[in-house]
């Protein structure tokens, strides 16, 4: 009986207590990432800048950037009484993108993979 009572209270807190952002933060975010140079081994490399762009759903997350379009999931790692940490787990990328979502101002702050600078995203209309 004390197996049963442990396995219900474990299955409720894993489903009552879900990751949930309300859904006025959901959406289509834009942005770009700012111009950055890296060094390739055989010299220095200019990126320029880029067009970000995150759509933020219950069920999932796409990353444009430029013409590369990947799809992946996101979860909840922090949160805060002004913002979300979420984490982003893209297909065909091994490293995982971490984002600071605001609840107030409809902002995102993308923390760029090293070399690649921090990007904030607005959330469009």
């Amino acid at each position: 009986m004390k197996n049963l009572l442990l396995l219900s209270f474990l299955l409720f807190a894993c489903t009552g207590f879900g990751q949930h952002i309300k859904k006025k933060l959901l959406g289509t975010y834009e942005g770009a990432i700012p111009a950055y140079t890296m060094d390739v081994g055989q010299g220095v490399v200019e990126v320029f800048q880029t067009t970000i762009i995150i759509e933020l759903t219950e069920n999932g997350v796409v990353q444009q950037l430029g013409n590369m379009k990947r799809k992946g999931t996101w979860k909840i790692t922090e949160t805060d009484k002004q913002y979300y940490v979420l984490v982003l787990q893209l297909d065909g990328q091994l490293a995982e993108e971490r984002i600071i979502l605001y609840k107030k101002g409809h902002t995102m702050k993308r923390e760029g993979i090293f070399p690649q600078p921090d990007a904030t995203l607005m959330l469009k209309r």
